[in-house]
């Protein structure tokens, strides 16, 4: 009888027949055995025809149909169908080191690489998934060696993420890497070999350029390690490194960097151990050096010596020879790692497509990690890889049978449950990672005491865990301790576990390095972002080990895997010997046992592994049976989840739960395919109707524009006749006036001529006038100058002489100059570049006489500002008294930089020891000044906040205490303390009132989790508001929100963290008291949990246990969020908290112990005595708006606010909240509104609905936003008007604007360049305003552009002319519209034009050339275009649609339809606005191409729009002669009157702050705010 694919489907499922099963399908060349979901591998050792062919790929891409054979290939296609159903996906790649990981991953790779293209219709013109295929043989040959289990064995952790679009496609792909053994650089077992690269150097063509030979003559390498596949190695890694997009000289340098390691390990410093070290290998240096681009006797004395202080001087202090080889070792392994991790960030560089990873919408991810590891010597190295793999191992645990048997007893079905006692790990895990006791935390620990040894580290393990089963003493040897794994007992020797923690790396060899003459070599040990922002986030010196970075960097990665759904790949050793063919019983049963496959076979073979919604089985499944058989709509989920599967299986295969349905193994794939073959049928139907609409459609459009196209060409040609025949009338008439109006002409010439002398003849009088003033002015100064020289006592009188002089001649300035523009202008363009004189200057001129400059310095170093900060500059003086603390030492580096050398831990730091600690005292002294209610730097606060300098502390600014504000302005908060615990802290008997005050605790001392998590207190009658803020951060992998809690106008303290993690089924969010998330430690403070469908959110303490079944004790639930369903209208939201007493202590206790006592299904069965619900309703609309809650009960509290929250211009949220509502209800409420699918599509957050409160105090706008006068726009009057001539061929059609000079370009063709500054008073009547006049163009100038010191006008005599702003002439002529030019755009260097002709042409403006045309862009007339941030270009049309295109493919990215003529279009901040011929303004948000609102306020045709990002303010004018000014904060708007004519242009100067206007009546009216 043939074995079955399926181990489940044994007859008999003990060990015994397993075993059979799998040898039997082993020796038939079948090495893939399906457990239900999970796959077991057997590696076979050798190679299997027609395992991997090219028709098995395809046959397992066809996923609707898969093949019956159990294969890699199918768990990637489960895994592929579940990213196309909006799911993330993980593969868990695990099993012994040899046991075929690496290879399997590869397999994986293959085949997702090959359904991502197939998916496409186009195959990927990047190469990226040949990029990624090849970006394997580079890790491997950099990351991978030999070992005694196995020859290509991986020595790090990976974990590769490919990014998928909505369609199936790879956006790109990131490789995160764990752990690299850095140990085996220097040192590895006998018969075993380093990294490969190492040896393919040594035999690669580039060896003898860099002066090596084979690699048996290298320490590093060891004796006989050679082999003869090297070389080719060598061909394979450096095209690979090619293919992922190495440069020449980066894969030469890459090489040179390796061969300098090489080189490296052979330096010897002398045969005494205790003796000085001096570099014993002739001529090595040099050679290291030469590679290095380094200084050879700067690298030999990092090597050798030290520049450490003694006393007050630095000495040089020699290093032993074994002192010496511990650096030469610590710098190899440097070099090393330094390398491998640059070349890892080189290669997710080329993988990453334009940032593919932050548009990519979900991802698979492959693990290829370390296996389990056992030698004869075991470390530290071994412990971590253990460790990591212990929780993989609890992992899928947790998936398979601790989840299971809980859901069992939850949901009522009666299973026999699995025996956990086997496989249980979860007391192993917790002796390894616990924060405080376990293994890793000692270590740690151990690290950072003086005299710290292993061997005292041995004897701290043994003490603290003598009791646990899974610690055991090794007897016969004193160094060696035991942990029982889940695969076995491991001996572990923690001789130099302290030194491998410590890796410490020789800081002169690091700025050696980093200033090394070789660009490359400075990019590789060029900080990491990473590391940056982990040394930002250390406090003072505080130690990190090896160990904590790895156990954050797991931590991140159990998080990812959390967040998709897993798929397991078990790969099993047949033998021990690597033997091709040889099958150990024993060898085999050992991983079968200790994986926990055997009890996964018995569990899914006699229960039900498959466990769905019933929601899920009603609306995936129940179209399958026949329409008869199909459950009632009315139906309850759970009866209709039965009826579903009553009509598809037997009644033995499924049974029914309370919330879910329990399928055997098998079934749901089962299912699964049939949905499939049934969509597909569906499928291919509908895709039939849809391409003959499409076609329709299309021909349709194509038969309409050529009817356009003729219709356009009649009525070209008829307007040519016309305006032939009109020139021939008017030529006529002309000819018929000329004789009558001869002698009239004549007399209005000599008028005008005799008026012109007049006006020229009293210009040049009042300039002699200004030229003899400013003479005489001059004349008095040089006497003046004269005088004081002369006679020193009148130099007073002189010098005011000296003054007046001067103050005339600014005076009397001759026409074109600006004597005070040109004194006060540095200082204008100094402020607003933001600049102010040097801090270190301005301190010294105010405090050197009476503080030392050291204090001063040290007073900056630490944050303060002497300035403001004169009464706490003791601080300072107190620092530099205090000496160093013990195992400091002060070092120089090669560049005499001081640093400071911690003996102890071997770790190095530019910052003080202590600075740390004074910082704090720093910031403990400011908030005790700020908690007596003056501003903390004992100075007026009127710009929101003192500026406290040096970078350390942010510039606080005044937080509005009411929501009810007119402007919605970006918070620039104040100095954040780290957390409220440390608020708490930093509390004195002054300061101490401010957190009574507020949060009603008056200990310093007090529980923080009572603060936060406790209910805010209530004195009976009103509900205090408490206010904070949350801002969203990256954090590793995740997007983390952080809340902040407002303790005064100057400062904030963190409150809580929220990480998400994501499921096919669920959404949850860990709430932390911490910033770094640990669901394990006292600081995590719960979850938020909801469905697929975001509508209902529970949230519950700190307990994992749901229902009591493991402890005993069930989970408290602290409060519920419900989002009803939306059909139209606002969506009502209800939120329902525990009943509170009015102290905040008391409160309601829910801690159900089944399904139906959970508050959601006492909330929808109406048991609400022990709750209270809050009500609202969001209109999902964007602008910037309000969300709030009203209370309903108790009476006191009714119809009172308790929670507002308001998002901020910086994309940070402001609210506040009261009793009954907690820190975290408020915290966690805000989540809902921000993540929500209902809600997060908007660009901006949602409007307040019922009960709500907006900015000034009025109901919530319309859909459709009135005009009204603006709250917290500015007065704005008409200050000036350029223009007094009504002539219709003067009427204004554009404007630019830049510094004083305004540019006007007119209907009759020329362009009037008005210089503002040049006049005395733009106000008088009689100050007529000066001007220049260019001419190009015959026709209307509809369009104009200033940037870079030139001119742009385009016009419709179709014309763009490029101007020389100094000369005033073109610079050139671009010619390619076939009709008149209506618009233009500028980004960069490339011009966009469109017009009349419905094309849009893009020139490049450096050559003056045309670069691209796009001809029929449009159905009609172009007149608006925008390009946003160089990537899109926007273009609106009389077609009434606005279109947006790629700017570099200019392929049409969405169609917007506007209804109505768009005259002008504005696009910013993710949002574009087209002016439109039905007096609307319209917008819509280009990432979602969804509409955003519309803006009325015009009565007639809007022509003019100009949108100023900086203020967001957009400004419209039109038909109405009306000038509007919308604030895009609070959507209201100020209207300005004074044309009288239609308004066709505006523009806005962000320099002068001033708004021009221009028009039909021939006016350019500049306008400008008041203080009125």
């Amino acid at each position: 009888m043939a074995s079955p694919d399926d181990l489940t489907k044994l007859p008999s499922l003990d060990p015994a027949s397993i075993e059979k099963a799998l040898k039997a399908r082993f020796d038939a060349g079948k090495i893939y055995t399906k457990v239900n979901s999970l796959l077991v591998a057997v590696n076979p050792y050798k190679t299997i025809d027609g395992i991997y062919t090219a028709e098995t790929l395809r046959a397992y891409t066809q996923y609707a149909k898969l093949p019956p054979q159990p294969h890699v290939y199918s768990v990637a296609a489960d895994a592929y169908r579940g990213l196309l159903e909006s799911h993330s996906q993980t593969l868990i790649i695990s099993g012994e080191s040899g046991a075929g990981k690496t290879e399997t991953s590869k397999v994986v790779l293959q085949f997702l690489a090959h359904a991502a293209t197939s998916s496409s219709s186009s195959t990927s013109a990047s190469g990226l998934e040949g990029r990624i295929v090849a970006s394997t043989p580079v890790l491997e040959a950099f990351g991978n060696a030999k070992t005694l289990l196995n020859d290509n064995s991986s020595r790090y952790g990976k974990f590769l993420m490919l990014q998928f679009n909505h369609s199936g496609k790879i956006q790109g792909a990131t490789i995160s890497t764990y752990l690299l053994e850095k140990s085996r650089v220097v040192s590895h077992a006998p018969g075993e070999r380093n990294y490969h690269a190492f040896y393919c150097l040594c035999a690669s063509p580039l060896a003898a350029g860099f002066g090596l030979g084979g690699a048996d003559g290298y320490a590093l390498c060891g004796a006989g390690a050679a082999l003869p596949s090297d070389g080719a190695l060598f061909d394979g890694t450096d095209a690979a490194l090619e293919s992922v997009g190495f440069s020449p000289v980066e894969r030469e340098s890459t090489w040179r960097l390796l061969a300098a390691a090489l080189l490296l390990g052979n330096v010897s410093f002398g045969d005494a151990p205790e003796a000085d070290a001096a570099v014993g290998t002739a001529g090595a240096m040099a050679a290291i050096a030469r590679l290095l681009q380094a200084d050879e006797s700067e690298l030999s004395f990092s090597l050798t010596k030290r520049n450490i202080r003694a006393g007050r001087e630095f000495i040089e202090s020699p290093c032993t020879a074994e002192q010496a080889g511990f650096l030469r070792e610590g710098m190899a392994k440097a070099i090393y790692s330094k390398l491998f991790d640059w070349a890892v960030g080189r290669v997710n560089a080329s993988l990453d497509l334009s940032g593919a990873s932050s548009r990519s919408a979900f991802f698979i991810g492959i693990l290829d990690i370390f296996g389990f590891e056992q030698f004869e010597l075991n470390s530290l190295e071994q412990l971590c890889i253990n460790y990591t793999n212990e929780k993989l191992q609890a992992r899928f645990n947790n998936a398979v049978f601790a989840s299971a048997a809980e859901e069992n007893a939850v949901e009522g079905v009666a299973i026999d449950d699995a025996d956990l006692a086997d496989f249980d790990n979860s007391e192993v895990v917790t002796l390894i990672e616990h924060h405080t006791t376990g293994v890793l935390a000692l270590i740690n620990e151990e690290c950072i005491v003086p005299k710290g040894t292993d061997a005292s580290l041995h004897e701290k393990l043994a003490k603290q865990h003598n009791g646990c089963s899974r610690f055991k003493k090794v007897i016969k040897a004193k160094d060696r301790f035991a942990i029982v794994h889940y695969a076995g007992a491991v001996q572990y020797s923690s001789a130099g576990m302290l030194g491998k923690n410590k890796d410490s790396v020789s800081e002169d060899m690091l700025v050696l390095m980093q200033a090394s003459e070789d660009p490359f070599m400075r990019s590789v040990f060029a900080d990491a972002p990473e590391t940056i922002a982990a040394a930002a986030r250390k406090r003072g010196a505080k130690f990190q080990g090896v160990v904590a970075k790895f156990g954050r960097q797991l931590g991140e990665l159990m998080d990812v895997l959390d967040s998709s759904d897993m798929h397991f790949i078990r790969c099993v050793k047949p033998n021990m010997h690597k033997a091709a063919g040889e099958w150990q019983s024993e060898a085999l049963m050992r991983q079968l046992r200790s994986s926990g496959v055997l009890e996964v076979v018995r569990v899914f073979g006699m229960g039900y592994p498959d466990r769905v919604p019933h929601s899920e089985i009603v609306s995936r499944f129940g179209c399958i049976p026949a329409k008869q058989d199909r459950p009632d709509a009315a139906l309850a989920e759970r009866a209709g989840a039965e009826v579903t599967l009553r009509a598809l299986l037997s009644q033995k295969d499924f049974a029914i739960g309370a919330t879910k349905s329990f399928l055997k193994s098998g079934v749901l794939a089962g299912l699964r395919l049939r949905r499939e073959e049934l969509v597909a049928t569906k499928a291919s139907y509908i895709q039939a109707r849809l391409r003959g609409m499409f076609s329709r459609s299309k021909w349709r459009e194509a038969a309409q524009q050529l009817l356009d196209r003729k219709a356009m060409e009649e009525a070209e040609k008829r307007r040519l006749a016309e305006e032939a025949e009109r020139a021939r009338e008017e030529e006529e008439a002309l000819s018929l006036l000329e004789a009558a109006d001869a002698e009239k002409g004549r007399a209005a010439l000599a008028a005008e001529k005799a008026e012109a002398e007049a006006e020229l003849a009293r210009r040049l009088a009042e300039e002699s006038a200004y030229e003899a003033a400013f003479a005489k002015a001059q004349e008095e100064a040089v006497v003046a100058s004269v005088a004081a020289a002369v006679s020193p006592p009148a130099a007073p009188a002189a010098a005011a002489a000296a003054a007046a002089a001067k103050s005339a001649g600014g005076a009397l300035a001759p026409p074109g100059t600006n004597a005070h523009a040109d004194a006060i202008g540095p200082l204008l363009s100094a402020r607003a570049r933001g600049e102010r004189p040097p801090l270190s200057a301005r301190v010294h001129e105010q405090f050197a006489a009476s503080m030392p400059k050291d204090v001063l310095e040290y007073a900056l170093y630490l944050g303060m500002d002497p300035t403001v900060d004169q009464d706490l500059l003791w601080i300072a003086e107190e620092a530099l008294k205090t000496p160093d603390p013990p195992g400091w030492v002060e070092m120089l580096d090669p560049r005499g930089l001081l640093y400071f050398f911690n003996e102890t831990t071997g770790e190095s730091s530019r910052q003080h020891p202590l600075a740390e600690h004074y910082q704090q005292l720093y910031f403990k002294m400011k908030l005790e000044k700020a908690s007596d209610g003056a501003p903390a730097n004992g100075q007026k606060n009127e710009g929101g906040g003192a500026h406290v300098g040096g970078g350390h502390l942010l510039t606080p600014a005044k937080v509005q205490a009411s929501f009810a504000r007119q402007n919605t302005f970006s918070i620039n908060l104040g100095p954040h303390i780290t957390s409220m615990s440390k608020a708490l802290s930093l509390a004195t008997p002054r300061s101490s009132k401010l957190v009574a005050e507020r949060f009603g605790i008056t200990t310093p001392g007090a529980d923080v989790r009572a603060l936060l998590v406790g209910p805010a207190r209530w004195d009976g009658t009103s509900a205090a508001l408490h206010e904070a803020t949350v801002s969203k951060e990256t954090a590793g992998l995740f997007t983390r929100h952080t809340m902040y809690l407002l303790l005064s106008e100057a400062y904030r303290a963190f409150a809580f963290s929220a990480t998400r993690h994501s499921t096919s089924r669920l959404t949850e969010y860990a709430i932390s008291l911490d910033q770094i998330a640990d669901e394990k430690g006292s600081a995590f403070a719960g979850r938020m949990r909801t469905n697929q469908q975001a509508r209902e959110w529970i949230l519950y303490d700190n307990n994992d246990d749901a229902y009591g079944l493991k402890t005993g004790t069930p989970r408290t639930e602290l409060g519920l969020i419900v989002y009803k369903k939306k059909v139209l209208g606002p969506i009502q939201v209800e939120v329902a908290v525990p009943k509170v007493a009015a102290d905040g202590i008391s409160y309601v206790k829910l801690a159900p112990r089944t399904p139906e006592e959970t508050m959601l299904q006492q909330y929808k069965a109406g048991r609400l005595d022990g709750m209270s619900v809050l009500k609202c309703s969001i209109v999902v609309q964007p602008g910037a708006g309000a969300v709030e809650l009203v209370a309903d009960e108790p009476a006191a509290l009714a119809g009172q606010t308790v929670f507002r929250a308001l998002k901020n211009v910086d994309g940070t949220w402001s609210l506040s909240y009261a009793h009954p509502l907690s820190a975290m209800h408020a915290f966690c409420f805000l989540l809902t509104i921000v993540v929500n699918p209902l809600t997060m599509v908007l660009d901006v957050p949602p409007r307040a609905g019922r009960g709500t409160w907006t900015a000034g105090g009025k109901q919530p706008l319309p859909a459709e936003i009135a005009a009204s006068i603006g709250q917290g726009l500015p007065n704005v009057i008409n200050s000036a008007t350029l223009g007094w001539l009504s002539d219709a061929r003067l009427a204004v059609y554009s404007l630019a604007v830049v510094d004083n000079v305004v540019f006007s370009g007119l209907f009759c063709g020329d362009i009037r360049v008005w210089h503002t500054d040049r006049y005395k008073s733009l106000v008088d009547a009689e100050s007529k305003p000066e001007y220049d006049t260019l001419r190009g163009h015959r026709a209307a100038v509809t369009a104009l552009l200033v940037d870079d010191g030139r001119l742009i006008s385009c016009a419709e005599d179709k014309l763009v002319v490029v101007w020389d702003l100094t000369t005033l002439k073109p610079r050139a002529t671009l010619s390619g519209h076939v009709l008149g030019v209506r618009c233009l755009a500028l980004s960069g260097s490339a011009l966009v034009s469109a017009g009349h002709d419905r094309s849009i042409k893009v020139w490049d403006t450096k050559s003056m050339s045309l670069t691209k045309s796009i001809d029929e862009a449009h159905r009609d007339w172009i007149r608006g275009v925008k390009v946003y941030k160089g990537s899109v270009c926007a273009t609106g049309s009389k077609d009434k649609t606005v279109k947006l295109w790629d700017f570099r493919s200019w392929e049409v990215m969405g169609t917007l339809k506007a209804t109505s003529d768009v005259h002008a279009i504005e696009v910013a901040d993710g949002l574009v606005y087209a002016a439109c011929a039905d007096a609307k303004i319209r917008s819509w948000n280009m990432l979602t191409l969804q509409k955003a609102h519309i803006l009325i306020g015009h009565t007639g045709t809007v022509r003019g729009l100009h949108l100023e990002p900086s203020t967001q303010t957009l400004y419209s004018a039109g038909e109405d002669k009306k000038v509007k000014l919308w604030d895009l904060k609070t959507l209201t708007c100020a209207t300005l009157f004074g044309h009288s004519r239609f308004i066709r242009a505006v523009a806005y100067n962000s320099t002068t702050k001033k708004l021009y206007s221009g028009g039909d009546d021939a006016r350019v009216k500049m306008w400008e705010a008041t203080s009125a």
